[in-house]
């Protein structure tokens, strides 16, 4: 259309309103059917205007009728009116005008971060806010297969780019390739990541960039772009070619898409290989994107420089891999004029001149400026910690990690119950019978790595004085396999009397080795020491491979582990070896499995591998460790770990037991010049033997050890409790100075010191009026709603008495518009100096609670990522939603309130979404993270069948929860079901609806639809807003609705729980709901007033 009126009216750079007019369209078909009309809507006006004329003619009081004190006092309501609507209007602006970045705001309102990156300038260019700019750079959505399309050409780019830096063995070009300088050549080649998931996550980070151009691009090359990026001719071009590709199905039957790959690889080149000399820092698409991937959209503000240099670290990695496949192509690229590496005259000169022009610091190009932010980005990490994520109880035997709590007895009983599992799985797999004690102070070791030790193969077990006792072979269980045990009969005589193996006993065998090795793997990484990663585990070897040493040697009667694995070592390029030595029972165990089982298992499987935890796809992973480590943690510990968690969790312990306990020093603090990475003290005080091995072993420095783990939360920043001791001991001076000394045995130290410091815990108050826990109900239900309050129902009268003296865990179930946020309202009320939790599902409910408590007096407050007040700071009730609910910085903080005595109860309002709305909304499946809080704990729904109820204690881990469960049914509410039959659900709908259309003044209706389409469908026919979960307006559209004077709204289900409007009196649903737990809340938003 903007073709036609360029060329044909000359009608050029002209606003949309003057080439188009907006009219509404009807249709009553689909399915490639549609055929349209223009709808004259004059017409309809005039006929609604003269129907609502109808309706004031009959119904409606005439104003001769209204006495003049009562005009007097709706003209006073009116003003008021119109002054909360000015301020809410003015609220909402605010708002919006926050997220709207200033070209140049207050100085102090940039740090030197913000101010050197310059974002606020080129975001705020874009004509959205910044949470809507940073949706350009999403991942692919379902319905957006031509993305995903894309992003398979992308992938098949990837592939091949991997197989060209895997064939260039020319360690000088890899060297040079990794330089940032023009002048050196790296001492550190351009190669892989250590791990698979870095490789997928730098491919993450390009994929988004693809969508972004993707996105953004406009139609006319001329026409701004909605976030400001700005594209050069040719990428522009680039980009409709790529939208023409995807018009059309791909040629061949394999889907490799190769003219979309090509044009897509030649977008990237256009991109990495920009010459930024003449333009401005951001009008490169890749740094646009970059300023735009700065925006946090949790917190909804910038992400500083810790959390924002991964990012460009990934990106960084990935130009320089598509600058390689571009430079010398494993196989050329005949769409783009890129010969292969075998047909490029001379290889230097190309690398050179390539990576002067694009790779170096100083070539204007996006990688220069790329290397510049990065490096200023590490500058600014040193100066900056993680936040905090642990506490400590009082009497520091239990440490909370991101809320979950881990006591140290649980710790010591975990151990035990893994070894003593791994004794019992040792005697099953040695045919049910003992296997010979290893007299490990017998065994002979070295760990010199000379010709005889060098050997491929070669383990303690070969050496020469061990093998008496250790080379036994697979001979050894072979034998015993033959006569069999109960559990095992892994061979079958034949008639000729040879023996066969019995398959499925066979894999039932490898499975409980499997077992075994897992549970061995988490055993070593706990007892071992200071937690190494999940590479390093997976990293042991048994014996020597062709390319490097074995990792576990027998020192002194002890078994252990070296490993050689951490964050930093391809970058520093040396290697620091960390040993781990195993308690004796775990080395008893380890000794008798390599001596005897292993053997007999490989020989069973016929593995090669001399990786001690891995299979035939190789070593294991994080993944595999993580796994384990999660099941063992949950059941030994009561929560569950990760391997990440768990070296938190382990710093920690050591940091307070440990470290504190040894009597060493450490050397004044130096100011560190080089990059910010894990492993970079290389200078750290050998004296301070005790401590530099514990830091060692957790496989980073010390300066990472104090700025990122175990950070406690306890304390402000950088004041541990070493530091309280000195100020302690620097005032205790003073007043001895002063003939001011405390009397002997007052002194404290550590966290002792400096609990001083932190508000004294506030027990619980059970006030108990003189007529009990029915009379303390009933005072904390008139707190709310005045001195005549009284219980709606019975059911409310006996759930009111049980929140108000509540067991541990309770389950209550009322029906819809029985009043259950009451239970937490009087609650709240009641409270002396504590806080109330409440978890909700949705944001709509979210701010519908809010909105209420501070209606009824309440100091309540939404705790969100952005809306982070102080931990001092105490309200009487909390709402949060139930994504954010289990999250580290929520459960980090609600569990700080715990052991300050200041959380009374928690209750999760409407928790059947646990088990219904879990398929897609992943968080909720986390729900049982909520039970680390040690505070009275309330499920509260109107819709729990009986054969779910099981489903949700096991969900929420609340198994021995009291229940109460009242009657659900609405005696307010009829129900008619009609069946279109052959006939479409929405034409049914539709001929009912016009039957119902018009409504009383002040009273509502509910459409439910399952589709976008069908909403659209009935929304255009009546004329109405239709409330759907993705839209950014949702929470305007439902807002509207319900302080507007009435009429109808179509909704998908998220308008269906917890949502409290009166005046509903018709719930349509249009075809079937998705279950009998949606229908009872959907059908539940009716009749909440007692409307009939």
């Amino acid at each position: 259309m903007k073709d036609h009126g360029r060329n044909k009216h000359s009608m050029k750079r002209v606003d949309d309103n003057q080439l188009f007019q907006a009219v509404r369209l009807q249709t009553w078909f689909r399915d490639g059917k549609e055929r349209y009309w223009v709808v004259d809507e004059s017409r309809q006006a005039e006929g609604m205007q003269a129907t609502h004329q109808l309706i004031r003619d009959v119904g409606e009081q005439s104003s001769d009728d209204v006495s003049e004190e009562e005009q007097a006092s709706n003209q006073e309501g009116d003003a008021e009116d119109q002054i909360i609507r000015d301020i809410e209007q003015w609220k909402e602006a605010a708002q919006e005008r926050r997220l709207t970045l200033l070209a140049k705001p207050a100085a102090d309102e940039l740090d030197p971060w913000l101010r050197y990156t310059g974002w606020n300038e080129v975001l705020q260019e874009s004509q959205v806010d910044i949470i809507q700019t940073y949706k350009y750079a999403r991942e692919p959505e379902e319905k957006e297969t031509k993305l995903q399309r894309l992003l398979r050409a992308w992938d098949r780019i990837l592939e091949r780019c991997l197989d060209t830096l895997a064939n260039m063995d020319h360690k000088d070009v890899l060297k040079w390739w990794a330089s940032p300088k023009n002048e050196v050549a790296s001492q550190h080649p351009f190669e892989l990541h250590q791990s698979v998931q870095s490789v997928h996550k730098c491919s993450a980070v390009w994929q988004r960039f693809i969508c972004y151009m993707m996105r953004t691009a406009t139609v006319d090359w001329e026409d701004d772009t909605e976030t400001g990026v700005e594209f050069t001719h040719a990428q522009w071009q680039s980009i409709q070619q790529i939208h023409t590709h995807l018009q059309t199905e791909p040629n061949n039957e394999d889907d490799q898409d190769p003219l979309l790959t090509a044009e897509l690889m030649r977008l990237c080149m256009l991109v990495v290989m920009q010459d930024t000399s003449k333009i401005g820092l951001y009008e490169s698409p890749l740094m646009h994107y970059l300023a735009v991937r700065g925006i946090d959209p949790l917190t909804k503000s910038l992400y500083p420089p810790l959390a924002y240099t991964p990012i460009l670290g990934r990106v960084l990695w990935i130009t320089r891999l598509l600058m390689l496949e571009i430079a010398v192509p494993l196989e050329p690229w005949p769409e783009l004029r890129l010969q292969s590496k075998e047909d490029i005259e001379s290889i230097p000169e190309r690398i050179h001149k390539l990576r002067r022009t694009h790779l170096c610091e100083g070539s204007f190009s996006p990688t220069s400026s790329i290397l510049s932010q990065l490096a200023m980005g590490k500058k600014y990490n040193q100066l900056h910690e993680s936040p905090a994520n642990i506490h400590w109880s009082r009497d520091e035997q239990t440490i909370y990690y991101l809320g979950m709590g881990v006591e140290l007895e649980k710790v010591r009983e975990m151990c035990h119950d893994l070894i003593g599992l791994l004794q019992r799985l040792l005697y099953n797999l040695a045919f049910d019978s003992e296997l010979p004690m290893v007299d490990l102070s017998q065994i002979v070791d070295s760990m010199a790595w000379n010709t005889k030790f060098r050997q491929s193969e070669y383990s303690f077990i070969n050496h020469v004085k061990n093998r008496e006792r250790t080379d036994v072979g697979y001979q050894y269980l072979l034998k015993r396999a033959r006569k069999g045990s109960k559990e095992w009969q892994l061979l079958q005589r034949a008639g000729d009397g040879s023996y066969k193996w019995n398959d499925s006993q066979k894999q039932a065998y490898l499975n409980q080795e499997r077992q075994f090795l897992r549970k061995l793997m988490v055993t070593l990484h706990v007892t071992g020491g200071q937690p190494a990663r999940g590479p390093e585990i997976g990293s042991i070897k048994v014996s020597n491979s062709v390319y490097s040493a074995r990792n576990i040697y027998v020192i002194n009667g002890q078994m252990c582990f070296l490993t050689m694995y951490d964050k930093a070592r391809k970058r520093r390029g040396n290697t620091d070896y960390i040993v781990r030595f195993l308690p004796n029972e775990v080395s008893q165990v380890l000794a008798q499995y390599l001596i005897y089982i292993r053997p007999f298992g490989r020989a069973l499987d016929q593995r090669e591998s001399e990786y001690l935890f891995g299979d035939n796809r190789g070593p294991w992973a994080g993944e595999e460790l993580t796994q384990a480590l999660s099941k063992a943690t949950s059941k030994g510990l009561g929560v569950r770990l990760t391997v990440q968690s768990w070296r938190h969790v382990a710093i920690g312990i050591a940091v307070r037991h440990l470290l504190r306990a040894s009597k060493t020093w450490e050397k004044d603090d130096e100011e560190d010049e080089g990059e910010f990475a894990e492993g970079d003290d290389e200078e750290e005080l050998e004296q301070n033997t005790f401590r530099h091995i514990m830091v060692r072993q957790s496989g980073h420095g010390q300066r990472v050890a104090q700025a990122h783990y175990a950070v406690d939360g306890a304390f402000l920043h950088r004041l541990g409790p070493e530091l309280i001791t000195a100020y302690e001991q620097a005032s205790v001076a003073w007043h001895e100075l002063l003939g001011l000394a405390q009397a002997e045995g007052k002194g404290k130290h550590g966290r002792q010191a400096s609990q001083q410091l932190t508000p004294v815990g506030i027990k619980r108050e059970r006030r108990e009026s003189k007529h009990g826990v029915k009379a303390k109900a009933l005072d904390g239900l008139r707190r709310i709603y005045g001195p005549q309050a009284q219980p709606r129902s019975e059911g409310q009268a006996a759930a009111l008495q049980l929140v108000h003296q509540p067991p541990v865990t309770s389950i209550i179930v009322l029906p819809t518009s029985s009043g259950k946020s009451v239970l937490f309202f009087s609650v709240a009320a009641m409270a002396v100096d504590q806080t109330v939790i409440v978890v909700v599902p949705f944001t709509a409910l979210v701010e519908d609670i809010v909105a209420r408590g501070q209606a009824a007096g309440l100091h309540c407050k939404e705790w969100s990522y952005s809306n982070h007040y102080s931990s001092q700071e105490l309200v009487q009730l909390l709402v949060v939603s139930a994504d954010q609910a289990v999250s580290g910085q929520f459960l980090h903080k609600a569990k700080g309130y715990e052991l300050n005595g200041q959380l009374a109860h928690m209750f999760f309002d409407e928790c059947h979404v646990a088990f219904t709305d879990t398929s897609y909304r992943e968080r909720l499946r986390e729900l049982w993270k909520l039970r680390y809080l040690k505070c009275p704990f309330t499920a509260l729904t109107a819709t729990l069948m009986v054969e779910l109820d099981d489903v949700l204690r096991d969900r929420l881990l609340i198994e021995d929860a009291v229940l109460l469960r009242w009657s659900t049914a609405r005696p307010t509410i009829r129900y008619q079901v009609q069946d279109s039959k052959e006939e479409a659900a929405s034409a049914v709908g539709l001929r009912l609806l016009e039957r119902l259309l018009y409504l009383p003044d002040g009273k509502r209706g509910v459409v439910y639809v399952r589709s976008y389409a069908t909403g659209d469908l009935i929304s255009s026919a009546l004329e109405c807003s239709f409330y759907k979960a993705r839209a950014d307006d949702k929470g305007e559209t439902l807002q509207k609705w319900a302080q507007g004077s009435g009429g109808w709204i179509v909704a998908t289900g998220a308008l269906g729980t917890g949502i409290n409007i009166p005046g509903i009196i018709y719930v349509v649903h249009i075809d079937r709901p998705y279950g009998l737990t949606s229908f009872a809340q959907q059908s539940g938003r009716g009749g909440r007033e007692g409307e009939g």
